[in-house]
């Protein structure tokens, strides 16, 4: 890879590292919807530069056990991180590292890895660190593309036209039990619930297969195009990539939409709900991967990043938030585009890996205990999310741990960015707490921001103690002090009635020079005495 590469990588990078709520945009990285409903924070990034600018390579899924990710690869077999510190993953091994792997599925301490042209990987992984290949299943040179297990039988989806059904009683040694074949095309997804199996074919819809005789599956309906729950304005959505299930209702990823369906009776399915009908159909990109949790459905789509719904009611579904990527070529050109989502992982945090190898690791927004801080932030900082503890400081920096939340400021560091000025100091002078700017002078007074935090003067205001001389020539910055006593305007008042007094006597001693021109034979023209008094002129008669 070339130096030019590697720097845009290594800014990359940085600057989604650096920052607790990346916001990239056309030229960056991460442009955020998020709502005040269900607020997204991207925590960091972590990418294979190895992947970069391959459309159709990197990633294809990903699993989390304990501590770490499991990620399936094209053509570098297995990556393994360590994620317990989820703001700085680390690579710890690869494995497989000349095979492409492109579904993975987890039960007890086995991983299920289906193989391109290499079939289906069993891995005991009750030790991360130590994965041990316990089978390497391929029968009738299949190319498996997805697994699913339910109970003691496994779904091997075949690249094209079906699946093999296997007995998994004996986790380690699959046996086929049957074989189901379509011709409808590529398999995007397969899912089975109560003996009846979701196959998905992308854009020629999807079917369900009975499976309650192992031995021969056969198919209860095809839905396609013409199916009546499909978009007849938009008949082009109508492919089905993903599958997800909940409350015995199917999820179907589609293009540009996912609908809800009644699947309890298989023989007859219904429409529940619809993105469609909230006017939220946007986009021609695929939803890849969904998940749902509590009220809320994650979702991953090709182009589009990571979009959030609320589904509390099924009749009016609503967007809450989305992340979308977007990275420069490192061509030449430096437009930007944004890789296709594979797949996504989701507990305390949500970790989504992309088709040019990047794993963006985000905050999925869950607050347990409603004290206006994410569990996931709680976690990171070593606060307990179960406990309300918004109104604590815990490093004494004057911002509550709440306020840390809202600013990205670090709860357990008084000082976040190391400039020397404490965060509460900073954020109530609107300094910036995670930026150093300790050597600036906002005031223009020639002192520090840095000094000004040491001596407690204004970094906003050239005389903190308004006794207009500025804090740079002022003994005593912090106490207003004034010649005799009084206060500096007070002086300037009495100076100007002084001058006005003045003022008067002028023009008081012209009148009485006027006076004596004009009776010059007169008494007055003989001035014994003058008085000043009060600032007048006082006289008298000889």
């Amino acid at each position: 890879m070339d130096s030019k590469r590697q720097l845009m990588i290594f800014l990359l990078c940085l600057s989604v590292l650096n920052s607790p709520n990346s916001i990239i945009d056309g030229s960056g990285f991460v442009e955020s919807a998020s709502s005040e409903l269900l607020p997204l924070y991207h925590l960091a990034l972590w990418n294979d530069t190895r992947f970069y600018e391959q459309a159709w390579g990197g990633f294809n899924d990903i699993v989390l056990v304990d501590s770490y990710v499991i990620i399936a690869t094209n053509s570098l077999g297995l990556l393994i991180l360590d994620v317990s510190n989820p703001i700085k993953p680390a690579l710890i091994q690869e494995i497989h590292s000349n095979i492409t792997f492109t579904d993975l599925a987890l039960t007890n301490d086995l991983l299920y890895a289906s193989a391109k042209d290499e079939g289906l990987f069993i891995f005991d992984i009750s030790n991360p660190l130590n994965f041990i290949l316990e089978n390497k299943f391929l029968p009738s040179s299949r190319s498996f593309s997805h697994f699913y297990f339910q109970d003691d039988l496994g779904f091997a989806a075949w690249d094209q036209d079906g699946f093999t059904l296997l007995n998994l009683s004996s986790p380690t040694e699959p046996a086929i039990l049957s074989e189901y074949n379509s011709t409808l095309g590529s398999v995007y997804d397969i899912i089975s619930i109560q003996k009846c199996v979701y196959i998905a074919y992308g854009s020629n819809g999807f079917e369900s297969v009975n499976v309650s005789d192992s031995l021969n599956p056969t198919q209860i309906n095809y839905y396609n195009q013409t199916a009546p729950f499909w978009d007849d304005e938009k008949s082009w959505r109508n492919q089905v990539f993903s599958f997800f299930t909940h409350e015995n209702s199917l999820f179907l990823g589609k293009k540009g939409e996912f609908d809800i369906l009644d699947i309890s009776n298989p023989l007859s399915i219904e429409l529940l709900g619809s993105t469609r009908f909230s006017k939220l159909t946007y986009g021609y990109d695929e939803f890849t991967k969904m998940q749902v949790v509590g009220n809320y459905l994650y979702s991953s789509r090709s182009g589009d990043g990571l979009t959030v719904y609320d589904i509390s009611n099924y009749s009016s579904i609503f967007y809450t938030s989305s992340l979308y990527f977007q990275y420069p070529y490192s061509d030449g050109d430096y437009s930007s585009f944004r890789p296709f989502q594979k797949s996504f992982v989701l507990t305390d945090y949500l970790f989504l890996v992309d088709s040019i190898g990047m794993m963006n690791i985000i905050d999925p927004g869950f607050d347990t205990d409603s004290d206006g801080m994410t569990d996931g932030w709680e976690r990171i900082y070593g606060l307990d999310p179960f406990t309300i503890d918004g109104n604590m400081d815990l490093d004494a920096d004057g911002l509550t741990n709440y306020w840390e939340f809202q600013n990205h400021t670090y709860p357990n560091r008084w000082d976040s960015d190391r400039d020397g000025m404490a965060d509460g100091w900073e954020v109530f002078y609107d300094l910036n707490p995670l930026l150093d700017d300790g050597s600036l002078d906002f005031d223009n007074d020639t002192l520090l921001n840095r000094w000004e935090y040491g001596n407690g003067t204004n970094p906003l205001d050239a005389d903190t103690d308004g006794d207009w001389i500025p804090d740079q020539w002022d003994a005593d910055p912090l106490s207003a002090w004034y010649p005799w006593g009084f206060g500096l305007p007070v002086i300037a008042i009495l100076a100007l009635f002084v001058l006005l007094r003045m003022n008067q006597v002028l023009i008081e001693d012209l009148q009485i020079q006027w006076h004596l021109l004009r009776h010059k034979n007169t008494a007055l023209t003989k001035i014994q005495n003058f008085t000043l008094r009060m600032g007048r002129y006082i006289f008298s008669r000889q």
